[in-house]
């Protein structure tokens, strides 16, 4: 007699039932672990209750409020810690500043400062995220000390602290990645260099002067900045560097300044050899919005190069009726690709209106 179809049957039995068992301590595991979330949450959630009243003084004023603030159980000074970085995230100043001295009497800051020697990245990115929204001028040596360590993507990380710090010191060592054009992208140097506003301007401009490595962020950071006195080093740098990214950068910062000087090295930049200059210059005529400049425009309406082409057209219509009718008179009798880019910035002008 065989025993292969009993055997085979308890085998699917027993089979069936380990499942459901396994199935079943799951579905246990994720309710305690849902429930224990929730246990976890009410408790911070009444730990931050007890902590308000603390913050509102301190915001209200009260330099002395900050005492209360300090640690009385576990998990209280990540808690505190928390809810004086969704504070200082949204409001700037003196009264950051007073937010700033209470994380540091809290030993708040001493601790991110320990954590920026982690042998883990994470862990030092996060410090320097908390830094930079807590931290005060005694947190810009510390950061500046690992940014000169730092390989990882932690860097990034240091660097907008370093920006939201805005400290003197910092200056120049961001100043100095500016020029970097290895491993780091320069978006990040830039936004925190950004930060800063005018008191970064007198660098900038002394670094804009003389072709190096950043002196096309430079120059696109002081047409950001809005610094009329890089008005000249614009020009100069339109007409002679021989980078192109320089060129376009100077370019771009003359039409954001506007500057009705800049014209001319404007006119130049429109027959530059390469195309991304010539597509930043008829930007930057339309921005300046001289008439005169309509001739230019129109012409570079047959450059060889799309965006050149596209944006003469957007710049035409900005100069207001001397540009639209031109325009006008393109989209009436000018051949096909021609006539279809007069005809839809006009469109989208009569749109915006």
């Amino acid at each position: 007699m065989s025993v292969e179809g009993p055997v085979t049957a308890a085998g699917l039995l027993l089979g069936v039932w380990l499942s459901a068992g396994a199935a079943l301590i799951l579905l246990a595991l994720l309710i305690v672990s849902k429930a224990a979330r929730s246990m976890v949450e009410r408790w911070r959630a009444r730990r931050r209750d007890a902590f308000s009243p603390a913050l509102d003084a301190l915001i209200a004023g009260e330099p002395q409020a900050a005492a209360r603030l300090r640690s009385r159980l576990w998990g209280d000074a990540d808690i505190v810690e928390d809810m004086l970085v969704r504070t200082a995230a949204a409001i700037s100043g003196d009264l950051r500043d007073e937010l700033a001295r209470a994380a540091a009497d809290l030993g708040l800051t001493r601790r991110r400062i320990r954590q920026l020697r982690s042998p883990r990245i994470h862990v030092r990115a996060f410090a320097a995220e908390r830094l930079g929204l807590l931290g005060g001028e005694e947190a810009a040596p510390p950061l500046l000390d690992a940014l000169s360590r730092e390989r990882s993507g932690a860097r990034r990380a240091i660097i907008r602290a370093l920006g939201r710090l805005r400290s003197p010191r910092a200056l120049p060592a961001l100043l100095r990645l500016l020029e970097y054009d290895g491993e780091l992208p320069g978006a990040p140097v830039a936004q925190a260099l950004l930060s800063y506003g005018e008191p970064a301007a007198p660098h900038l401009l002394r670094m804009a002067e003389a072709p190096c490595r950043g002196r096309a962020q430079a120059l696109a950071l002081l047409g950001q900045m809005k610094i009329l006195d890089a008005v000249p080093i614009l020009i100069e740098a339109m007409s002679e560097d021989p980078n192109p990214a320089a060129r376009e950068a100077a370019a771009q910062a003359a039409g954001r300044l506007a500057h009705p000087d800049a014209l001319a090295a404007l006119r130049g930049a429109l027959r530059d050899g390469a195309p991304r200059v010539r597509a930043q210059a008829a930007w930057a005529m339309g921005r300046v919005g001289d008439p005169a400049a309509a001739g230019e425009l129109e012409s570079a309406l047959d450059d060889s190069d799309w965006w050149t082409r596209a944006r003469a057209a957007q710049a035409l219509a900005r100069l207001g009726e001397a540009g639209l009718e031109r325009l006008r008179r393109l989209a009436g009798g000018a051949d096909g690709p021609k006539r279809e880019l007069a005809a839809e910035m006009l469109a989208a002008a009569e749109t915006g209106r």
